[in-house]
């Protein structure tokens, strides 16, 4: 396993300190980590509007200008719900705030390394039990795992028959498959038809435009008159779900 992690703090010692505990935390429980450096929250959330996602974000909240809570709320709405942020403050008062965005953890400074080694215990163990929705994508030469939660939307490849488009907030990938098929078996984890030869993870609809879908991303699908009506009934059931 190797995660992605994001490090966000205005104080270099700060940094150093979680640099520090994740490379012996890998060294214990031989994880791979790929460790990103931020000291500006503006310069985060910059390159999470390009697609950029990570596995956890160990997040400061006092920082001048933009606040880690409002870095977190911002990073929400760019559609990263699977995100761990783990906060980090001097003040306990400020956990009662950040509970709206969901943090994983939240850690006092000065940083204890036991409770910060038990809380990426906990984020691993997290990642590890969710391997039950991941599906692995057959390409020509090499065969990828990939979490289902994570595919924007699956397209079939004109150019090469038999072959389909995923795509994922970072890059594409390219498989053998059946777009009836992916159909079937990824209806439970809420993919409709939006169009012929495309299917959509509704969790990433953010609005209907016309005859397109805009993804939360900004992403841009057509949407066939014979799927409209269907599709828009199922995103309905599905805001209402979640705001229950």
């Amino acid at each position: 396993m190797t995660l992605k992690i994001a490090i966000c703090d205005d104080e270099s010692k700060e940094v150093f300190r979680i640099h520090e505990y994740l490379q012996a935390f890998q060294i214990q429980h031989e994880i791979d980590c790929d460790v990103y450096e931020y000291y500006e929250p503006e310069k985060l959330l910059s390159e999470y509007s390009h697609n950029v996602s990570f596995h956890i974000i160990f997040l400061d909240v006092e920082m001048p200008g933009m606040n880690g809570l409002e870095l977190a709320k911002q990073i929400r709405q760019c559609n990263e719900k699977r995100v761990q942020i783990v906060f980090i403050s001097n003040y306990p008062r400020y956990m009662q705030d950040s509970f709206e965005v969901h943090p994983f953890h939240y850690l006092t400074k000065p940083l204890v390394e036991n409770d910060f080694q038990k809380v990426m215990t906990q984020i691993v163990k997290y990642y590890e039990d969710s391997n039950i929705y991941k599906i692995v994508i057959h390409g020509e030469e090499t065969e990828e795992l990939v979490n289902i939660h994570e595919i924007l939307y699956i397209e079939a490849d004109k150019s090469k028959k038999g072959y389909l488009t995923f795509a994922l907030p970072d890059r594409t990938l390219s498989g053998k498959g059946n777009l009836k098929d992916w159909e079937h078996e990824l209806l439970p984890y809420h993919f409709m038809l939006c169009h012929r030869g495309i299917l959509v993870n509704v969790n990433y609809i953010h609005f209907f435009k016309g005859n397109d879908i805009i993804l939360t991303n900004g992403i841009t699908l057509p949407l066939s008159r014979r799927q409209e009506k269907e599709l828009r009934a199922f995103f309905s059931k599905r805001i209402l779900t979640l705001e229950k």
